[in-house]
This record gives C-alpha cells, structure tokens and sequence, in this order.
C-alpha cells in the first residue's frame, strides 16, 4: 500500500465507522443495545486511523504526501482535483486529533453504558 493509500484509509475508516454504527442499526433493531460491538466498531475507527498515521509519520521521506481522490473540473489547461497534501506538521495535528478522539472514545464507552441513544451517539462521534 502507498502512502496516499494509507491516507484514504485514514479519512475514511471514521465515516465507515458512523455508517455502521449509524446505519445499520436503522434497519437491524437488534444492534441498537450491543452496546460491547457498538463501541468496539465506533472506537477501532479512530484507533486504526491513529495507528496508521503513526506509520505515516515515522516512515515519512520528507516530500509531501499528495493523495487525489477524484477531478472536480478540467476544462483546457486547468484540472482541479478533490486531493489531500499532508506534509509533516499535517501528520502531527492528525496524530493528536487522532490519539486524542481514540481517548474519547474508550472514554465514551464506559460514560454512555446503558443509555438508550448509545447507538446514535457513537454514530454522531465519529463523524
């Protein structure tokens, strides 16, 4: 996996995570009170993306990580794409509101035990 791999996962394992959390227990009514699954899905979400921003940071070359997701409009010589620059002050910020949102989290977990709106605040924090 290349850097800019590492980073799409990174943004977008916390929006998988609210899916998940949010999501299906729409539709799975029987989700909505495992509260132990809930808080494992909604913390590795953060957790993970921490973990890999860790990686990024100690094997980062120097040269700004440039991940494109997607042109929003070309028109002649002009191409202007939906992308992230991540260079290392960008990696440090991620490691905090990372590490930090993964405290949260575990916190969360212990806090929320037994509210009936479980489900849809781990769904809403990890947005």
């Amino acid at each position: 996996m290349t850097s800019a791999d590492l980073l799409r996962l990174v943004l977008l394992l916390p929006l998988a995570g609210a899916v998940l959390t949010g999501v299906a227990p729409l539709f799975l009514r029987h989700l909505r009170t495992r509260e132990t699954l809930l808080g494992t899905i909604g913390t590795a979400a953060v957790t993970i993306p921490f973990v890999l921003t860790v990686y990024l940071f100690v094997t980062f070359g120097g040269d700004p990580i440039i991940a494109d997701y997607f042109t929003w409009m070309a028109t002649g010589d002009l191409d202007l794409s939906f992308a992230y620059r991540v260079d290392q002050l960008s990696l440090i910020m991620t490691l905090v509101v990372t590490g930090v949102g993964g405290v949260i989290h575990l916190y969360s977990v212990g806090y929320m035990h037994g509210d009936p709106g479980y489900w849809r605040f781990f769904a809403y924090l990890n947005l």
